[in-house]
């Protein structure tokens, strides 16, 4: 039973392990983008604040 069940406890902690590089390369992204977007308002509001200072 163990001899069959090993292909598969195998397939999934392979697919476990690429499921959880993937999550983390894409939260890595969406953190990236987000910090991204943030600099970008930061940067507008200041540039506007000074403008009208």
């Amino acid at each position: 039973m163990m001899v069959n069940l090993t292909p598969i406890q195998l397939g999934g902690f392979a697919f476990l392990k690429v499921l959880s590089t993937l999550s983390k390369y894409i939260l890595g992204i969406v953190i990236f983008q987000i910090f991204i977007i943030g600099m970008t308002i930061f940067a507008k509001n200041r540039f506007i604040g000074h403008k009208e200072g």
